[in-house]
This record gives C-alpha cells, sequence and structure tokens, in this order.
C-alpha cells in the first residue's frame, strides 16, 4: 500500500514534465493495488493514466485506459 502510494506521487511528479514516466509510475502503483485488491484504486489510478494520455491528445491509449478504468470500476460493485 505505501509502496503504490509512493508511485503515485512520484507520478504527480512527473506529471508535467514526462507523461510515460507519470504513466508509469501510476501503472506499477496500479499492479500493487491489484495485487492488495485494492481494486477501487487501480481503477481510479487507470482513469488518471487515461487522462494523461488524452491531454497529450494520444487518443487510442487514452481509449485503451478509460476501457480498463471502466472495467475496473465495474468489478468493484
Amino acid at each position: 500500500h505505501d509502496a503504490a502510494n509512493a508511485y503515485a506521487e512520484a507520478a504527480k511528479c512527473y506529471k508535467k514534465v514526462d507523461t510515460n514516466e507519470a504513466a508509469s509510475c501510476l501503472e506499477r502503483a496500479v499492479n500493487i493495488f491489484c495485487e492488495i485488491g485494492r481494486l477501487n484504486m487501480a481503477a481510479r489510478y487507470y482513469k488518471e493514466i487515461a487522462e494523461h494520455y488524452e491531454a497529450d491528445q494520444k487518443i487510442d491509449q487514452a481509449i485503451s485506459y478509460f476501457e480498463k478504468a471502466a472495467e475496473f470500476f465495474k468489478t468493484k460493485k
């Protein structure tokens, strides 16, 4: 849990300078949250990755991550 939060914080730092590295950090956070069964947090960070890609006009990647987020949001209910 602490490691996942650390990756999420690192992503915030990278957000303005390197979107790909920010997404990579968030992906690591997602993997950890999945391992510990926190699918709601995984969904939240997948959505955040999608929004990073959307802002960078990387629409195909954004769609892919929005779809992953939607699946996780559905799973948690």
